[in-house]
């Protein structure tokens, strides 16, 4: 097992992570400007419009399950916890969202951020229907969790230092946040927002797992998260083409690429990241070779 420190700021910010969090700017001051200029129009029919409700998406308004993040009305006067709020979604989108488009590319980060941002939305509205609840979904709160949760499956030892002295796990503070708000949720009868709120954080659990080929630092979930690693990279194999060396022009062998691939694991992870199939495989592959 290796740690690792958690950086408070990305060396460099990707060009995808500056769009996003120049949208959710640009929409967080068109509700406060909206909110306070024109308060019916903006609660009477902005806000039914992009934010997320069953009855809305009955209708057709289908670009709620892409608007809702960004949609963020202000309720009388612009508040310190409203500025506070806003400066930490944009915080960790800038933070952890650097880290995942730097470390898996920015293609990947995209597609991790706006499919759970769909999925989230989806599955939210069917909880809506089958509890007749009429809450709507709206800010960026559940997509934030898919983005904490799928770094800390990248990132399941690194550790920060508070008053940079005393050493606190940082999978333990995201867990923890994440536990207490789908809890305060439960307590208050906030269905909408608990099942947002599980549904984001297990959406980025289950990516991390299958695309990131990320592990969790929990032993008793290896078997589970071995299964769908297993899983995906057989599936990505059916579907893979013979791989040429540019150098002698011949096809690779599948056990060569397997080699490279568990290599090049180890090298970024570490040998305890191997399962035990893998030693398995590696070790018979040794013994042809030699």
């Amino acid at each position: 097992m290796y740690t690792e420190t958690f950086q408070g700021s990305p060396e460099k910010t990707p060009a995808s992570i500056r769009w996003i969090l120049l949208l959710m700017l640009a929409s967080s001051m068109f509700w406060i400007i909206c909110s306070k200029i024109f308060p019916l129009f903006s609660f009477s029919y902005l806000l039914p419009v992009f934010s997320l409700s069953q009855s809305a998406l009955a209708k057709g308004y289908l670009w709620q399950l892409i608007t809702y993040p960004f949609t963020q009305p202000v309720l009388g006067s612009v508040s310190f916890n409203y500025l506070i709020d806003l400066g930490f979604k944009l915080y960790i989108t800038w933070v952890f969202g650097s880290s995942l488009a730097q470390s898996r590319g920015e293609t990947s980060f995209l597609r991790l951020f706006f499919s759970g941002i769909i999925v989230t939305g989806l599955l939210t509205a069917c909880a809506m229907y089958l509890t007749g609840s009429f809450v709507p979904l709206m800010g960026a709160h559940s997509a934030l969790y898919t983005i904490l949760i799928a770094w800390m499956l990248l990132n399941p030892y690194a550790k920060i230092y508070v008053f940079f002295t005393i050493p606190l796990s940082v999978t333990l503070a995201i867990l923890s946040v994440w536990g207490i708000n789908l809890f305060l949720s439960l307590l208050d009868g906030h269905m909408t927002h608990f099942v947002a709120y599980l549904v984001a954080g297990v959406y980025g659990y289950m990516y991390a797992i299958r695309y990131y080929q990320g592990r969790s630092p929990f032993r008793y979930l290896r078997s589970f998260e071995c299964f769908l690693q297993d899983f995906q990279w057989k599936r990505v194999k059916r579907k893979k083409g013979a791989v040429y060396d540019f150098k002698t022009g011949k096809p690779i062998s599948e056990e060569e690429a397997f080699m490279d691939a568990m290599l090049e694991k180890i090298a970024t992870k570490g040998k305890e990241s191997l399962t035990k199939e893998e030693i398995k495989k590696m070790d018979e592959i040794s013994k042809k070779r030699s």
